[in-house]
């Protein structure tokens, strides 16, 4: 597989072993190395950012810069190999700028009231969402209901241990304050839970009468939408990040001294998502008339006055130590 025609705005990756790995985990294999080269040959001297090619970071680069705008993968079973390919819309080039440093979002067009996670949101090149499914989506993993697919299943999941993984590895803003949540040393990665999954679809078929979570309940976080033709995919991911977003709007984040965790500050839902001590989850959504409710339940051990997550370097006090973590999260418990 020769990238040279494509190089400036390629990644690629071939895997001749392990070839019973299914081609999701592929893909994710494959995101993972190309940014553990800033891990392998960094760091880079940031005075200045310059990206140059001769630096061993161009498939970490593609990802990172700011000039790319846009990405479109396939990955093909081709019988002795798998391969992973990623195309970028990218202007990056040797000897430019990598990103433009500086507080994040600050220089977002919408400025820090449009942003989510730090990132400034997309303006264009995005796929239409698909307002209603044409082929019934797969029904592995919690045969029971088939109210719900798999799809949905792991696009609430990935976005749940995505989240995790940029508080464990120091890239989620405490508030307002300037700061980043200091790092997660034990943060599990969370496992999907059909009986959560049942019990929170139960209340997501509320519709209108669902209601609004309690800060006290500790195992569910919900949202709904009025706005009905939304993607399915896409209203579970945004309900996942409005809850996430609780702690960037914070003004004066919280204190990490003891970081403990406290009802009153208003960040129930994130602390949910964020917890070391939450280890599975499972989702509801449901499409009523005039609403579409995304709830989840946890499996966690949360509660008024303890510690929110251990602090410490992450991967830690893993259970297993360094081995198996990967992207700041250990193995599933």
């Amino acid at each position: 597989m020769d990238s040279s025609l494509f190089g400036d705005v390629e990644n690629n990756k071939n895997f001749t072993k392990n070839l019973n790995r299914t081609l999701e985990e592929a893909g994710k294999n494959a995101i993972q190395m190309w940014w553990a080269e800033i891990k392998t040959y960094g760091p880079i001297d940031q005075i200045q950012n310059i990206f140059y090619t001769h630096l061993g970071i161009s498939s970490f680069a593609k990802v990172a810069s700011d000039l790319t705008k846009g990405v479109g993968c396939s990955i093909v079973h081709c019988g002795s190999s798998i391969n992973v390919v990623c195309h970028y819309a990218t202007t990056l080039k040797n000897a430019v700028k990598l990103y433009n440093c500086g507080p994040y979002c600050k220089q977002c067009a919408g400025g820090l009231t449009s942003c989510v996670n730090g990132l400034c949101p997309a303006t264009d090149g995005q796929c239409p969402a698909s307002t209603a499914a044409t082929i019934a989506a797969a029904n592995t993993m919690c045969t029971n209901n088939i109210a719900m697919s798999d799809p949905l299943r792991t696009a609430l999941l990935d976005k749940h241990n995505t989240l995790r993984s940029a508080l464990a590895t120091y890239t989620v803003p405490n508030g307002q304050t300037g700061k980043m949540l200091r790092r997660a040393s034990k943060m599990p990665t969370l496992t999907y839970n059909c009986d959560l999954e049942k019990t929170a679809y139960e209340h997501a078929l509320k519709c209108d009468q669902m209601g609004i979570t309690s800060p006290d309940r500790l195992t569910e976080n919900s949202h709904g939408f009025t706005i009905t033709n939304k993607a399915l995919t896409e209203a579970a991911k945004e309900a996942a990040d409005s809850w996430w977003s609780e702690i960037t709007a914070l003004a004066a984040g919280i204190d990490q001294i003891q970081n403990l965790f406290y009802t009153h500050l208003g960040i129930s839902s994130f602390a949910k998502m964020a917890s070391d001590l939450t280890t599975q989850v499972g989702c509801g959504v449901a499409k009523c008339d005039s609403v579409i409710n995304v709830v989840c339940h946890y499996n966690t051990t949360l509660a008024n006055a303890v510690v929110l997550y251990k602090i410490g370097p992450s991967c830690n006090r893993c259970p297993q130590g360094q081995t198996g973590c990967i992207n700041g999260l250990c193995p599933a418990e």
